[in-house]
């Protein structure tokens, strides 16, 4: 079976800034999908303990105000995020995200920061597949921008602009990229042990 019929934790995050090693979390979402049966949801708002800056917040809608008054303590929060996949990581199922490198370092940076002891099973996390690489290996010539929306209209995809740029919704859409790639390249059709 190829790896894109089987079970997917989609990861994302929003964030402070662009500096994995110190730049904050501000939303997290891990959607567990199993193709045919579910798809599980978690998301997290999270209080990053310092001032989202307005170049970030514009990006993804969450003000330092809005964080404060509805988000949870970072530690609680980078917790759960870490314990989650590693389970996930732990069972075999991929973790997939675009450019998801940022997003593991970040959150590995956080557990650094917030829950030491769980830095190193994030270190380990394994497989993680990156919609962004996928996207270069397979069309490695193409001109223009790589980034997500971008490359999910290049495949046809529907982008809702107002939803982009929060955390499930990207998760979701890099799931999207993912199984798109896997259904239309027969050389990323394969298991996942040779992906």
């Amino acid at each position: 079976m190829s790896w894109h019929h089987g079970p997917l934790a989609l990861f994302d995050t929003e964030t402070s800034g662009i500096d994995p090693h110190r730049d904050r979390i501000v939303t997290a979402a891990i959607v567990d999908v199993v193709p045919g049966t579910t798809v599980r949801t978690s998301t997290w708002l999270i209080d990053p303990g310092i001032e989202i800056p307005d170049a970030a917040a514009r990006i993804h809608g969450i003000t330092t105000e809005a964080a404060r008054a509805g988000g949870v303590d970072p530690a609680d929060a980078i917790y759960e995020i870490a314990q989650h996949l590693v389970r996930l990581s732990r069972a075999g199922v991929p973790i997939v995200g675009h450019n998801v490198a940022y997003d593991v370092t970040l959150l590995w940076a956080e557990t650094v920061r917030h829950r030491p002891d769980m830095s190193d099973p994030i270190a380990a996390l394994a497989p993680i597949i990156d919609t962004l690489v996928l996207d270069k290996w397979a069309d490695t010539y193409r001109k223009g921008s790589r980034k997500l929306l971008d490359v999910a209209r290049h495949y046809g995809l529907a982008v809702d602009q107002l939803a982009a740029h929060g955390a499930e919704y990207d998760a979701l859409l890099a799931g999207r990229v993912a199984w798109h790639l896997g259904a239309r390249y027969p050389a990323l059709d394969i298991p996942l042990p040779a992906l």
